[in-house]
This record gives C-alpha cells, sequence and structure tokens, in this order.
C-alpha cells in the first residue's frame, strides 16, 4: 500500500507542470523543485500545528502566509503553465523571507531550533535549476541572514513557549531534514543526468556504426 501511494505521488509529481516540449533535463529540474515545494509544504504544516498548539500566534500567522503563498505558487504553476524560472524564483524568494520572519518570531535562531537551515536547501537548488553564480548570490543572502539575526539577538525575546523536549526534537528535524534533502536531490539529479549521458553516447555511436 505504501509503494503504490508512493508510486502514485512520484507519478502525480512527474506530471506536474510538464509540457510535451519539456527538454529531459528540464523535466528532471521540473520535478525537483515540486518535490521541494511539497516537502517545504509539509514542513509549514507541522510548524504550523506544533506552533499553534504552544500558543505562538504570531509564528502561526507568518507561517498561515507562507503556507498560502507557497500553496498558491504551486497551484498556478501546474494549472496555468506559467514560466519555471518565474515559479521556482518566487517560491524560493517566499520561504526566503518568510523562514527568517518565523525564526524571528520565535527568538532567534537557538529558540527556532535553527530554522534558518531549511534556507540552506535555495542556493543548493540554485545549482541545479540555474547557476553557479546565481547559487552564489542566494548563498550570500543566507550568510546575510545568519549574520542579521545575530546582530538582532539582543532585541528578540530570550525565550518562547516551545518546551525544551519539542526544541531539541526540531533540531535534529532541522538539521536532518535539509540535508537529507540536499543529498538525494544532488544523487537523484547527477544520476539522472549521467543516464541521461549514457543514452546519448549510446546513439551517437549507433549513429557512427549506421554510417562506416
Amino acid at each position: 500500500m505504501f509503494r503504490q501511494a508512493l508510486s502514485k505521488l512520484s507519478l502525480f509529481i512527474s506530471r506536474f507542470g510538464a509540457d510535451e516540449s519539456d527538454s529531459d533535463e528540464l523535466r528532471l529540474q521540473k520535478q525537483l523543485a515540486v518535490s521541494g515545494m511539497i516537502v517545504a509544504l509539509t514542513a509549514i504544516l507541522l510548524w504550523g500545528i506544533i506552533c499553534w498548539f504552544f500558543n505562538e500566534r504570531q509564528a502561526v500567522l507568518i507561517l498561515a502566509v507562507q503556507g498560502i503563498l507557497t500553496f498558491l505558487s504551486l497551484f498556478l504553476f501546474g494549472i496555468q503553465h506559467q514560466s519555471f524560472r518565474m515559479f521556482y524564483l518566487s517560491q524560493f524568494s517566499i520561504q526566503f523571507v518568510m523562514n527568517f520572519l518565523v525564526m524571528l518570531a520565535l527568538g532567534g535562531m537557538v529558540n527556532s531550533s535553527m530554522l534558518i537551515t531549511w534556507l540552506l536547501i535555495i542556493p543548493f537548488g540554485m545549482l541545479i535549476l540555474s547557476s553557479v553564480t546565481e547559487a552564489t548570490y542566494w548563498f550570500i543572502g543566507y550568510v546575510v541572514l545568519i549574520l542579521l539575526s545575530i546582530f538582532l539577538q539582543p532585541y528578540l525575546r530570550i525565550e518562547n513557549n516551545l518546551p525544551s523536549l519539542i526544541k531539541t526534537v526540531l533540531l535534529g528535524v532541522n538539521l536532518v531534514i535539509p540535508s537529507c534533502f540536499i543529498f538525494f536531490a544532488f544523487n537523484y539529479f547527477i544520476g539522472q543526468k549521467n543516464k541521461f549521458y549514457g543514452l546519448l553516447c549510446e546513439e551517437q555511436e549507433k549513429s557512427e556504426r549506421a554510417y562506416e
């Protein structure tokens, strides 16, 4: 049953926002971007439930806006097949700003259990979807947000309503899940590119033999 559900999800992701004219590489990029947004929506929902349960209303409000904007952008991409570049840039911008605001609402990097580490997915994502130059800009932005968080820390709350155990668990989640996503996304992308390259080489060899 789990395999069947996973297979259906994989099929949905492969078709979501796809176009018949897409190259193999673009199709693969779309699949990874959509997968990333589904992971982001899941994380937003879980964080929203936790913050609501422990009466962190300000964080809940920000997460609600983040979730709505993320879903709308994803929905429009799937329905209207808007520009893929516009899609992932808008998604990255939403996550970049909103994650930072949630972290501030919870009292900084430590009180938010290093929520900011989720943003590290963005520059790595840009390496797959765009270029090294653009990925570098996003990475610099990530570092700037960390430095800004350190600067703002004295002006933020000393504590929030989340229990220590919950903070510890969330710290593990915030470190492990983004790391796993980055690793497996790169592993899958490189594996598929190598597969496409191998097929291309085979076709070239067949063509060369046909002319001999």
